[in-house]
């Protein structure tokens, strides 16, 4: 017999909703599923909130914003994102993890030429690191 309290492995959750356990284990970590209970060092989640998920339908790809009938009728503008393209307000992943050190070794450069290595050395990054920042600093303005 079947209990709303009842608390269903991966397996289980994904034959109530109809996917397979590391979708399970995938909407947990993004927030689709309530991340579950631990139980023995495994995750349980109650079949309760799996029906309820079951029943809400898939809203993963639900934009608020719009309604159906716009979002169906729509055109694609070019696309600014993917493989080798640059999303268009953003900065290069290296930027925003570095930019203090960028703003540094901008500075840095000014007075004397600096190579990969000695950024490598003096940050403790890898040589392609070491060249992204170099590039990314040379780029940079310094005030």
């Amino acid at each position: 017999m079947e209990h709303p309290d009842d608390l269903l492995t991966d397996k289980e959750t994904g034959n109530v909703l109809g996917v397979g356990d590391s979708f399970v284990r995938a909407y947990a970590t993004t927030g689709y599923l309530p991340t579950g209970i631990e139980r023995h060092d495994r995750t349980r989640w109650p079949r309760d909130s799996a029906e309820a998920r079951r029943e809400a339908g898939d809203q993963r790809h639900q934009n608020p914003g719009q309604s159906p009938a716009t979002l169906e009728t729509a055109h694609r503008a070019p696309a600014t994102t993917g493989p080798g393209r640059a999303h268009p307000q953003r900065a290069p992943r290296a930027v925003r993890r570095y930019s203090v050190r960028i703003a540094e070794i901008a500075e840095l450069i000014t007075r004397a030429p600096r190579t990969t290595t000695d950024v490598a050395k003096r940050y403790g990054v890898g040589e392609r690191t070491a060249q992204r920042l170099l590039a990314a600093a040379r780029a940079h303005k310094v005030n």
